[in-house]
This record gives C-alpha cells, structure tokens and sequence, in this order.
C-alpha cells in the first residue's frame, strides 16, 4: 500500500470515528421532584428535588450517579428522605429526543435512619430545546426501600423491617456537555 492509499484510510477512519460521537460525554440534569412514599401501611405525597450526573461511555451507554431529596408532611414529626444511586443508564438518542432506561442500586435515608441498601429502576423522556440544553419532560422511578426502627426487633415484636414501594415523577433541567450536541 503507498502513503497516499494509507493517508486517505487513516482520514476516513478519522471521520468516521468523529461521526460517531455524536453524543455528550457529561449530562447534568437538576429539577423538581414529586414522590409518592410508602411508610407504615399509609402513603403520603412528598415534594423535592433531583440531580443527576452522567458520564456517557458510548452513545447508548452510560454509568449515572442520581441524588434526590423528598420532604413530607408537617404532622409533627420529620419525615424527610434522601436518596443516593448509582449505576448503569442506556439512552436511545435521536435528533431531538433522548429515551432512557436504567436500574440503579444506592442507599436512602430517612432522617437519622440510613437504609445501606435501596434500589431504584426507571426511565424518562429528554428534549433537546438547544445545543448543550434540553428539558426532561419527564422521569418515572420506582424506589425500593426497608426501614425499620433501630430499636423495633422481631424479639420485640416488631417483625421485620417492611418494604416499601415508592414512586417518584421528575422533570427540569439537562445541561450537555462536552462534544456532540
């Protein structure tokens, strides 16, 4: 092979790659959160926040570190939750919407009680409105947790900790950073 036939391979391998990466290397997202929280056989609405940080790997595949916090009702005791996850996110990219999906393991805490073990499954639904900006139209969780009073043992009577199935809407703010959008 002579150097203009190799030269002209390596520019279109080039090209070719950069064509490829048609996707943010960094997605931030900020917005509101509403949850729904289960606790001692009852339910009750929760209203918060949620961000997120995304390292993308490749187009469809990234690795996500998602915060949260929900705050519930005045009725004389705190009931606050926060919630920290981390895991792996897959994104079906188009020109002007993202569709994603992840499962995602972490820990919750509710006031002083810390649950090590949480995990959350769900998905959403980005809008790019500019470049490096979009909109999530919507993020739908399931957040799977256990709690238990320290002091509640199943010697005391108290059973085991119960599960809890909660749900969280989201939606706000994408920031796209790096090359690609």
């Amino acid at each position: 092979m002579n150097k203009k036939a190799l030269l002209a391979l390596f520019v279109l391998l080039c090209c070719t790659l950069a064509g490829a990466q048609q996707y943010p290397t960094v997605e931030v997202f900020g917005g509101y959160s509403y949850a729904r929280v289960s606790f001692a056989g009852t339910s009750a609405n929760y209203n918060g926040w949620n961000a997120s940080l995304e390292g993308n790997l490749k187009k469809w595949f990234g690795v996500i570190g998602d915060f949260g916090g929900v705050y519930g009702p005045d009725l004389g005791l705190s009931d606050n939750r926060y919630f920290l996850f981390g895991g792996p996110q897959i994104t079906a990219r188009g020109k002007k919407i993202n569709v994603f999906g992840r499962v995602l393991v972490g820990a919750t805490r509710k006031d002083q009680y810390l649950k090590p073990f949480s995990m959350l499954a769900g998905g959403g639904v980005d809008w790019h409105v500019r470049p490096h900006l979009g909109i999530r139209l919507v993020q739908a969780d399931y957040i799977l947790t256990r709690f238990q009073e320290p002091a509640c043992t199943v010697a005391a009577g108290c059973g085991p900790a119960a599960t809890q199935n909660n749900f969280r809407l989201s939606a706000g703010v994408v920031f796209y950073l790096g090359k690609g959008y």
